[in-house]
């Protein structure tokens, strides 16, 4: 069975670290500091299961998804968070999951991912 392509996005270089260590055998996985990197990589490759950081220097969570749906709009978007902030409830719409940090077992990322590819097969 061929592996889904994840994408992981977060500016602190120990979180990547981390999750590609816990999550990089279950899954294709690409894990960038950057979103305008990440963003390029969606573009260019099949990439529908995007994991990103809410805060980051350069641009935050929310408006990568709203990047990433310009170019995907089945693309399934989860924000992975230690901050639960008013702005992320605005618009709910384009985000598939809330994940806090931390989220202690990796279990709980994979069934989020793993219920995010059943989504996509329907």
């Amino acid at each position: 069975m061929e592996k889904k392509k994840v994408i992981y996005i977060d500016d602190e270089s120990v979180n990547l670290k981390l999750f590609e260590m816990n999550f990089s055998s279950y899954y294709d996985l690409t894990i960038c500091e950057y979103p305008e990197e990440a963003l390029e990589k969606i573009k260019n490759e099949n990439i529908e299961i995007v994991i990103t950081d809410y805060k980051m220097p350069t641009m935050n969570g929310m408006e990568l998804i709203e990047e990433v749906k310009k170019v995907n709009e089945e693309a399934k978007c989860m924000i992975l968070t230690g901050f639960l902030e008013n702005e992320l409830l605005l618009d709910q719409s384009k985000i598939y999951k809330f994940i806090t940090k931390p989220y202690g077992r990796k279990e709980v990322i994979i069934n989020h991912i793993n219920s995010a590819i059943s989504d996509l097969a329907v």
